[in-house]
């Protein structure tokens, strides 16, 4: 009744069929990996059949090789033959014969050499690597073979040939006592055009292959070697239709080919060091595996019916833990009660408790933030109130001293990260603060105004603190605050009292006022201020820049509002003396822009923009800047004929502008509206050079100072000044200045 129970349990039912999914795909997954292992397993050995004779290869290019240089060895011992009798010099003979061991013994391939041997035309005697023996009874009793005698080697002899490789072949051996032993055989007859040496070496076929270590080929494989003239000198299957297979198949220069036909693959592999090919006959399957099929597929299921039990017994195990959780949650005996229920009552408790935290931590920071807000207010403090901050501020009050940091921060219009909220970023200087400073607090102020109260043990850590605090600030992306500049200033050092604080925050909010403009930022110390009263401001440098402004001198404008910033720059006056002159000069420039240009709202904005600027700048070169462009713009406002496109000024200001970019004449007559030929021929008239040509004057200029002061390359710099490839740019630019640009970057 029980068992009958469970069945009807959801939950249950959930976790059976669960385990049965996975022992579903447990099946599946082995029964494809049974199906394919056999042919995966085959699909590995064959590629590692293919490494195997890869290094076959290899270690028949070394054989050759090695074959090569023993010849070129014989050819350059001293004794060269016999003379014109036919007779020899036997004590050179013998010399030659030690020197002949010596260089076999010292050959790699003394492993599969069965013998050298030297003769010379004229002479009938033959040397060895064991000594001397006669050239007849050496080619018909010891390496004895019907076609290749004697007489044939002597033949090949008497005519000058390059090295020679015969195929595999039987060759006898005869014993006095008419016994015989066959080998497989080898024959290299040597280039005889280095000497008058004959130089004929002999290999032993069963030798070499174990010096290749043709064994090692996977089970069933065959190998051929063809000559580069495909003729067969070696064959490890002695039965193979290579014609059939050879058939319409064309070697390219490709070092490795694969050709697949009837039930066998054939990989081709063509030597890079004397063009000789090798073939892998390679079967395509394993055979008689039928008997693995049938034992593996009774493991399989017998794998997968145990599986099947074992997950019903899980499933009863596992049930019980969800009965008693759901049990816990308040939920009773609920035969629908499952996993989902126990996760979504779960959820929604985790949720109440974030919810719970969340606002208790809000509230807690919003009562801090208050009470730091109150103490710093003017108003008296009440002894209940100094009890509470002491009960709040507890680290801050451990150390004997503090001081006050005010951090402003100003959005920079970056694009490459949103501008975050408040809270966001009061979380993320509130972290920052307490790596540096763990016995600090920071709250929000106000705006993007941020106050920090830092505790300190001594006086003379205040140095150190400001030096952090430089470092900090100069890196916003430390802080995850890439878009917004930020600056900072610090107060004096004071004893850690509820009423030293309205102190310290005068001592900051002072910092901003009262700063000497020669300050660079962006951390500014009350301490590091000097009294300064020399304000500039030239009555008559106003009327001129007024009556520059009047007549729409911009370069004369620019420049006597550079002459006023500057020099209050060289007085090093305070920062709200900076201002004062600052807008005395917008008010003298804004004062020339008529109604009909300017509306009162768009005076407004602009009025508005600038007070703002001023008053979040951290030096006076942006306020200097501003005023240049407010300048700039009153003087083309005040213009009465605006020029039309077709201006010489627009147009070397243009392509000024936009060199890099791909600037066709047809590109610049559509911007003109006109026809390209109308274009070309005023712009050689107006400019006396051809369009092109200016045009590349001015690329190549640009080109020419990125050579002299970056690193790039002359591609990037090509591509940078607007030529399509590094070609042309090079042409171009050694056409113009007589060398290429990286002689001209080395000179």
């Amino acid at each position: 009744m029980q068992f009958i129970r469970l069945l009807a349990n959801k939950s249950f039912l959930q976790i059976f069929f669960a385990l049965l999914l996975v022992v579903l795909l447990m099946f599946v997954s082995n029964y494809i990996v049974f199906n394919n292992s056999i042919d995966g397993i085959y699909e590995q050995v064959k590629e590692n059949n293919k490494l195997v004779v890869t290094n076959i290869v290899q270690s028949f290019d070394d054989v050759f090789r090695d074959i090569n240089n023993l010849v070129y060895s014989v050819h350059s011992l001293a004794y060269n033959g016999a003379t014109d009798n036919g007779s020899l010099d036997m004590s050179s003979v013998y010399e030659m014969q030690r020197d002949l061991a010596t260089l076999i013994n010292s050959s790699n391939g003394n492993e599969y050499m069965e013998d050298v041997i030297v003769f010379f035309d004229n002479s009938d005697l033959a040397i060895t690597k064991s000594g001397t023996i006669d050239f007849n009874e050496l080619f018909n009793n010891k390496y004895h073979h019907r076609l290749y005698n004697s007489v044939y080697w002597r033949s090949l002899s008497s005519q000058t040939h390059a090295m020679r490789i015969y195929p595999a072949e039987d060759y006898v051996e005869r014993f006095t006592n008419n016994l015989e032993r066959r080998r497989k055989l080898i024959v290299v007859a040597g280039n005889n055009q280095l000497s008058n040496k004959n130089v004929f070496i002999i290999i032993d076929l069963q030798k070499l292959l174990r010096h290749v270590r043709q064994s090692t080929m996977m089970q069933g494989s065959s190998l051929i070697v063809l000559d580069q003239n495909r003729n067969v000198i070696l064959s490890t299957e002695s039965n193979w239709n290579l014609v059939e297979m050879l058939s319409g198949l064309y070697l390219d220069d490709g070092r490795e080919r694969t050709l697949k036909q009837n039930d066998y693959e054939y990989n081709l592999y063509k030597s890079e060091y004397n063009g000789f090919t090798y073939i892998d006959k390679v079967p395509y399957q394993f055979a008689n595996i039928k008997s693995v099929t049938k034992a593996n597929q009774t493991i399989l299921y017998f794998t997968i019916a145990s599986a099947i039990l074992l997950s019903v017994l899980l499933s009863i195990y596992l049930y019980k833990p969800v009965r008693e959780i759901v049990l816990l949650l308040g939920g009773g005996y609920n035969r629908r009660a499952d996993y989902r229920s126990i996760q979504s009552d779960i959820v929604k408790i985790q949720e109440e408790n974030e919810s719970y935290r969340s606002k208790m931590g809000f509230v807690d920071g919003e009562l801090r933030r208050g009470m730091i807000l109150d103490a710093i207010d003017e108003s008296p403090m009440s002894r209940e109130f100094e009890q509470r901050m002491l009960e709040y501020f507890a680290d801050l009050f451990e150390k004997r001293f503090f001081l006050m940091v005010s951090l402003h921060l100003q959005p920079n219009g970056g694009k490459d990260r949103a501008v975050l909220s408040t809270q966001e970023v009061s979380k993320l200087l509130e972290h920052q603060v307490k790596l540096n400073w763990p016995h600090a607090v920071s709250f929000h102020a106000g705006n993007l105004r941020y106050l920090v109260l830092i505790a300190l043990n001594h006086k003379s850590e205040r140095t150190g603190i400001i030096a952090a605090l430089r470092k900090t600030v100069k890196k916003p992306d430390i802080m995850l605050l890439n878009n917004y500049f930020i600056w900072a200033a610090v107060s004096g050092v004071y004893e850690s009292k509820t009423d030293h604080w309205r102190s310290a925050y005068k001592d900051v909010t002072d910092v901003m006022m009262y700063r000497n403009i020669s300050e660079k930022g962006p951390v500014f110390d009350i301490e590091s201020i000097r009294r300064s009263v020399k304000v500039y401001f030239p009555f008559d440098q106003f009327e001129k820049l007024s009556s520059s402004l009047i007549h729409a001198d911009e370069a004369q404008s620019i420049k006597l509002v550079d002459e006023i910033m500057e020099e209050n720059a060289s007085r090093d006056i305070h920062y709200h003396q900076f201002m004062d002159v600052a807008k005395m000069m917008f008010y003298y420039m804004v004062k020339h822009l008529s109604n009909n240009e300017t509306s009162t709202q768009q005076f407004q904005d602009m009025e508005a923009a600038f007070i703002n600027k001023v008053k979040h700048a951290l030096d006076y070169r942006s306020v200097q800047d501003e005023l240049i462009r407010i300048a700039k713009y009153v003087c083309e406002k005040g213009k009465q004929v605006p020029k039309t496109k077709m201006d010489q000024t627009f147009i070397a200001q243009y392509i000024e502008k936009n060199y890099m970019n791909n600037l066709y004449l047809d590109h610049m007559a559509a911007l003109l509206e006109t026809t390209p030929k109308y274009f070309s021929n005023y712009f050689k008239k107006t400019f006396g050079v051809g369009y092109v040509e200016y045009l590349n004057k001015v690329r190549l200029s640009h080109a020419r100072k990125l050579l002299k002061e970056t690193e790039m390359s002359v591609a990037e710099i090509g591509e940078k000044t607007g030529y399509l490839n590094s070609s042309t740019f090079t042409t171009t630019f050694k056409k113009y200045y007589g060398i290429s640009p990286s002689e001209y970057r080395k000179s």
